[in-house]
C-alpha cells in the first residue's frame, strides 16, 4: 500500500499546486475590477478561478480516497487527515454555493487560507499511512470524528463569511482598493444572514460532536467527562456560538457584534487544533504524529 499512500501525497501536492494557480486568478479578475467601472464585462480570470478550483477540489478528493485505501479506512484518524478532510468539505461548500449564486467575488478569500491549511498539514501534521491507533478502533469512530470535521468545515465558511463582512462594513464607503475590491459582495446585512445559517448549522454538528464524544469516552476511558483539555476547550468553543445565537436571537445582536463572536469561536477552534492538541496534555494525544513533534522542536 506504500504507493498508494505515495499516490495520495502527490495529490493532495497536486490539489495545493492548483489552488495556488486559481489564487493568482482571482487575484488578477480582482486586479481588473479595482480599475475598471463597467460589472457586466467578462471576467475570464474569475472563471478559470472557478474551474481550477474545481480540478483541485477533485485532486484533493482522489487524494483522500487513496488515503483510505492506503490506510483500510476513511482517512480521519490523525490531524493531517482531519485538516485535509475538512479543507474538503469547505472548498465544496463555497463552490455548491457558488453554483448557486455568483460567488467568484470571494474566491481570493477562500483559496488564500485553503492553500495554507493544506501547507501546514503536509508540511508539520503529515503522518505514515501505518492503520489506526489501537484506541481509534472503534466504531463511534465513524460517528464522532465525521460531526467534528463538518462542524470545522461549517464553523470556517461562517467565519470567512464574518471577516467579509466586517471588511465590507469597514470599505463600503471607502475609496480605497479594498474598498473598490469588495464592493462586487452582497451587503454586510446579506453576509451576516448567511454567516449566522452557517454558524446555527455548525452549533447543532457541534453539540452532536460534544455528546458523540462523551459517550465515545465512557467506553473507551470509563468515563464521560474528564476535564481534558481537548475536552474542556470543544466546550468552550460550544459554549462561544451558544451565547451567540442566545444574543442575536434574544438581545438583537447582529451587524458587528455578531461577527465579533463567530470570530471568537472560530478563534477558538484553531486554538483548539493547533495549540491544545500540541502544547496541552490531553489524551487526543494520540493524533500527532512523531513528524510534527520534530518539527516543532527543532
Amino acid at each position: 500500500m506504500g504507493r498508494v499512500a505515495d499516490l495520495s501525497t502527490l495529490l493532495i501536492y497536486g490539489a495545493i499546486a492548483a489552488l495556488v494557480v486559481a489564487m493568482i486568478a482571482f487575484a488578477i479578475d480582482a486586479s481588473g475590477k479595482i480599475h475598471r467601472s463597467d460589472s457586466a464585462v467578462r471576467r475570464p480570470a474569475a472563471n478559470a478561478g472557478i474551474m481550477v478550483t474545481w480540478l483541485a477540489t477533485v485532486f484533493l478528493l482522489l487524494g483522500v480516497i487513496t488515503r483510505g485505501i492506503a490506510q483500510r479506512h476513511v482517512p480521519w484518524s490523525n490531524m493531517y487527515e482531519f485538516t485535509v478532510l475538512f479543507t474538503l468539505m469547505g472548498l465544496v461548500i463555497y463552490l455548491v454555493l457558488n453554483a448557486r449564486g455568483d460567488l467568484r467575488a470571494i474566491g481570493l478569500f477562500v483559496t488564500i487560507p485553503a492553500v495554507s491549511l493544506l501547507g501546514i498539514a503536509v508540511v508539520l501534521l503529515y503522518s505514515a499511512a501505518d492503520g489506526v491507533a489501537p484506541i481509534l478502533d472503534h466504531y463511534w469512530l465513524v460517528i464522532h470524528v465525521p460531526l467534528a470535521i463538518g462542524a470545522v468545515a461549517v464553523s470556517s465558511v461562517a467565519a470567512a463569511l464574518a471577516t467579509l463582512q466586517l471588511a465590507k462594513d469597514y470599505t463600503s464607503a471607502s475609496s480605497s482598493r479594498l474598498g473598490k475590491l469588495l464592493r462586487p459582495l452582497p451587503t454586510p446585512a446579506a453576509l451576516e444572514r448567511l454567516a449566522h445559517r452557517f454558524t446555527a448549522v455548525g452549533f447543532v454538528l457541534w453539540t452532536f460532536t460534544l455528546i458523540a464524544g462523551a459517550i465515545w469516552a465512557n467506553s473507551a476511558w470509563t468515563r464521560a467527562w474528564g476535564w481534558d483539555a481537548k475536552e474542556v476547550w470543544t466546550l468552550v468553543i460550544w459554549v462561544i456560538y451558544a451565547a451567540y445565537l442566545h444574543a442575536r436571537a434574544t438581545r438583537g445582536w447582529d451587524g458587528k457584534r455578531s461577527a465579533y463572536l463567530i470570530l471568537l469561536g472560530f478563534l477558538a477552534i484553531l486554538i483548539n487544533l493547533f495549540v491544545v492538541n500540541y502544547f496541552f496534555d490531553s489524551k487526543h494525544s494520540y493524533a500527532l504524529t512523531t513528524h510534527a513533534l520534530q518539527v516543532l522542536m527543532s
